[in-house]
């Protein structure tokens, strides 16, 4: 049955809170985010001691080379705190508010400047305590404060309920006022879940027909449909910035003394060859500063300085080359010779192995004295003179165009033999002063070779043979040579192929 009151057609207008603001149509946050704050400036490096030079003096003096203090790196700036953080009220979703800003890092402080670094010349150790020195490093500024972090929007709700009321709309003919309502259609409206209030103030908007349509309309309120309830939660806080880094120390000066007035030049290597050289000194020289302690114990009271300390060392040499043999420079080469003072401050001679030579020292003097030697163009003079009867694999022999083996201090010739497939291999050593190893008979400057039996030396079979000399100077020095050829056991080579390397 349908009351008098579905007759009521005014109806009031919806509550604005439920026009959603445009924050939230953007997802679920409320409010503007702080900005985060500004880290601080770092703090400017400390300015370096000067270097200088220090000369013995019978005053007392007084020096001060230290390094400055670092500045101070300067605190972060603070985060801004949220904005426009007026919380929607009835909103139909869950709400979270903006975030404060993060709070500004503070600036890293500036490292302290290095203490200078001076040369001390003195005569004596003991004129140091005249001196008083401060070469101490600065200390490094301290770092930034962070700055705090700004307030995010704070709630003002943080639960709420929304109701939805379920209304009929009715119709009837105007001209048939005592017939029954029909039901039209149904919808949710929004509402407080007060009945009372909901059913006066809460209506749907009237609906009016047409005079021609001859039909009348009514809402009825059927209660509450849908209950819904919606959370909010404040927004998070800025977090705080970091602190600063505090500057690191700068690093004390060295000292470095020199016993005299100066340091001398350094020169620690030189190339000639004997024919400039002859009889004329050369002189090397290599410095060395060798670290020491115990350098507060020498200064004047009060210094700030590193007890160590450096002290220059100088190590000298002089090399005589001198030629004492009859024969010419040009008659050996005239080759050049090296001399070095090395990183320990040892003297080194390079001179080639084709040179007789012995060292003589007497103190600082080093003579490089020759007594002979070959002409390096007199190295590397075998050659191969033919396999014996022409088919012999076994027999072949060598010559020594140079004349050069009594002018060593011995030759070794090594033959490798090879199939392909497996490989021997022949070493014989000779001298002048002994006679020849058994497998080579030497006959002045000619070397017959025989071979022992192997079963690579099969009539048919395609051998090569690797043929290598090494003529050892007398100053024991190794100069290889040799050739390569290949023969077939039992066949006739008049001109075997040959390669000299």
């Amino acid at each position: 049955m349908v009351t008098s009151d579905l007759r009521l057609l005014l109806l009031i207008p919806l509550c604005s809170f439920l026009i959603m603001p445009p924050t939230l149509a953007q997802g679920y946050i409320w409010g503007t985010a702080g900005r985060d704050g500004l880290p601080g400036r770092p703090g400017q490096r400390g300015t370096s001691g000067q270097d200088g030079v220090i000369r013995e003096s019978a005053l007392p003096q007084v020096l001060d080379r230290s390094g400055q203090a670092g500045e101070d790196g300067e605190d972060g700036r603070p985060g801004e705190h949220a904005s426009f953080c007026d919380q929607p009220r009835g909103v139909t979703q869950n709400l979270v508010g903006a975030p404060g800003g993060n709070g500004g890092a503070g600036g890293t402080g500036g490292n302290g400047g290095h203490g200078g670094n001076v040369q001390i010349y003195v005569s004596d150790l003991a004129v140091l305590q005249n001196l008083t020195l401060n070469l101490q490093g600065g200390s490094g500024g301290r770092g930034g404060r962070g700055a705090l972090g700004g307030l995010g929007c704070p709630t003002s709700q943080s639960t709420w309920m929304v109701y939805h009321c379920r209304w009929t709309l009715y119709k009837r003919p105007i001209t048939l006022p005592e017939s029954a309502w029909v039901e039209d259609k149904r919808q949710l409206q929004r509402c407080t879940g007060d009945a009372g209030l909901d059913r006066y103030s809460y209506r749907p908007d009237p609906v009016i027909a047409r005079a021609q349509d001859n039909v009348e309309y009514t809402w009825q309120y059927n209660g509450v449909a849908r209950r819904s309830q919606f959370f909010a939660r404040s927004g998070a806080n800025g977090a705080p910035g970091d602190p600063g880094r505090d500057g690191q120390p700068g690093r004390t000066g060295q000292v470095s003394i020199i016993l005299g007035d100066r340091i001398p030049s350094e020169k620690l290597q030189d190339e000639q060859r004997f024919s400039q050289q002859n009889q004329q000194p050369i002189s090397l020289t290599r410095n060395f500063w060798d670290p020491q302690v115990g350098l507060l114990g020498r200064l004047g009271s009060g210094s700030r300085v590193s007890d160590q300390y450096l002290q220059l060392r100088t190590v000298q040499a002089i090399v005589v080359p001198e030629w004492r043999t009859n024969q010419d420079f040009s008659s050996l080469g005239d080759p050049a010779f090296r001399v070095e003072l090395d990183e320990q401050g040892e003297l080194q001679v390079e001179v080639p192995g084709t040179l007789d030579y012995q060292l003589e020292s007497q103190g600082q003097t080093t003579r490089l004295v020759v007594s002979g030697g070959i002409h390096p163009d007199r190295l590397g003079g075998f050659r191969f003179a033919g396999f014996d009867r022409f088919r012999d694999a076994r027999n072949f022999a060598l010559i020594d165009e140079t004349h050069l083996l009594a002018d060593l201090q011995a030759c070794t010739i090594t033959i490798e033999v090879s199939d392909g497939k497996s490989t021997e291999q022949f070493r014989y050593r000779l001298t002048a002063q002994e006679p020849a190893p058994s497998g080579i008979v030497r006959t002045a400057n000619l070397y017959k070779v025989q071979l022992p039996e192997s079963p690579l030396f099969t009539a048919g079979t395609k051998l090569t043979y690797r043929i290598q000399i090494e003529q050892i100077t007398r100053s024991g020095q190794a100069y290889p040579s040799g050739m390569t050829l290949e023969q077939v056991v039992d066949r006739i080579t008049p001109n075997p192929s040959l390669e000299y390397f």
